[in-house]
């Protein structure tokens, strides 16, 4: 058998044929170096996000996620991140508070917004050539987010560096991370507090009020949720629309294919979503002893479920080294499976399909411009995107 490197910078840059040896190979894997267990074939983990009994949650990654006083302001709540680090009950109880002000029906009214957005970003990114990450892939996001809790615009840029500093992104000390979100649930408080005297017609308003048979939500669960849509709204976003660019800039084909017919653009997100998941891979802890392959992996182990390794699984996706849009669309898992889907998707897709169709509405084609792309490395092996991305685009 093969050996396989797994967390590595060469693993970082290019994780695909590492994910292949396990899945051809290795199906149920202890890294050595971590003791962690991987699983990368589609059906296994499939099986793990639809069996949240088994695979739980709660402390996955086996870091105490309790909150303290003197840290944040808060006692013995799951943080950072709501309904991602949950179980049941406590994920349904939440999830049926946040679920309408994010679903497809409430996000379609941002529509417009986005539109003038885009336009607009495109408008200022005159100078060829265009690296795409600070031109469009992180302002779009970031600013959608915001305008979605409520943020005024002048706050887009303080957002952002909480945003990064979070999610690692910023290659910062643990101690300046945790500054970064002591001062944003300092800021969130605020909001809370004048939403209450005075909602507007945001999220954080819709949060602050919400109420289903007697249920609300108390100001850690806000904070948390505030957290995870900032995060999650942001960076995937941000790494999705990276990746997909850097998949059609060396696709002249598929470019002019998607401008002479645009019913493709939505094809192509999913394909993008598939071919190279801006989210890599979470973690699970099983409750019991669970027998895979002939591998036992033992109760209360770390489990990493591969996203990015199964949507690359040729027995789910024929050719999946390929990038094609011919697959049917829905089957991929970039977004996740089973009760922790992700909320946000409905979002995400429409942020990327208008701005991929504002830059075919305006461009010809595209070339690889001067310069390296360069991944994200502080990002992890979680998240997977790029920092730099130098595109030159033909009129």
């Amino acid at each position: 058998m093969e050996t396989v490197e797994l967390f590595t910078p060469e693993f970082q840059e290019d994780p695909y044929p590492a994910y292949r040896i396990l899945r051809e190979q290795h199906p149920v894997y202890q890294d050595p170096k971590t003791g962690g267990w991987i699983l990368s074939r589609y059906a296994d983990v499939y099986g793990a996000l639809a069996d949240h009994e088994t695979f739980s949650s709660e402390n996955a990654t086996g870091v105490n996620t309790r909150l303290v006083e003197d840290k944040y302001g808060v006692v013995d709540r799951p943080a950072p991140l709501p309904l991602i680090f949950e179980d049941q009950p406590r994920h349904t109880r939440i999830r049926r508070l946040v679920n309408r002000p994010l679903s497809r029906k409430e996000m379609k009214k941002f529509l417009p917004y986005i539109e003038e957005l885009v336009d607009d970003l495109l408008d200022a990114a005159t100078d060829q050539p265009i690296d795409l990450v600070p031109a469009l892939a992180v302002p779009l996001p970031v600013m959608m987010v915001a305008r979605v809790l409520g943020i005024p615009p002048e706050d887009y840029q303080q957002f952002k560096e909480w945003s990064d500093a979070a999610t690692g992104v910023l290659d910062i000390g643990p101690e300046a991370r945790d500054a970064a979100v002591r001062e944003m649930y300092a800021y969130f408080r605020e909001v809370f507090a004048s939403r209450r005297d005075e909602p507007l017609n945001d999220l954080i308003s819709v949060l602050v009020h919400a109420e289903m048979d007697g249920d609300s939500l108390d100001e850690p669960d806000l904070l948390g949720i505030c957290h995870l849509v900032l995060l999650a709204g942001n960076e995937t976003t941000t790494n999705l629309i990276s990746n997909l660019m850097n998949v059609l800039v060396d696709r002249p084909d598929l470019w002019t294919q998607l401008r002479e017919d645009r019913s493709l653009v939505d094809t192509a997100i999913e394909e993008g979503l598939r071919f190279d998941s801006p989210v890599q891979m979470l973690w699970r802890r099983p409750t019991r002893d669970v027998t895979l392959h002939g591998v036992t992996i033992p109760e209360g182990s770390t489990v990493a479920v591969a996203y990015g390794s199964a949507n690359r699984d040729d027995d789910e996706f024929p050719d999946a080294d390929t990038f094609r849009l011919d697959r049917e669309l829905g089957k991929h898992i970039a977004f996740g499976h089973g009760i922790h889907y992700c909320m946000g998707a409905p979002l995400a897709r429409s942020e990327v399909s208008i701005a991929l169709n504002g830059l075919l509405d305006r461009y010809a084609g595209l070339e690889r411009a001067e310069g390296p792309a360069e991944r994200l490395s502080a990002q992890g092996f979680s998240l997977r995107g790029f920092g730099r991305l130098p595109i030159r685009f033909l009129t």
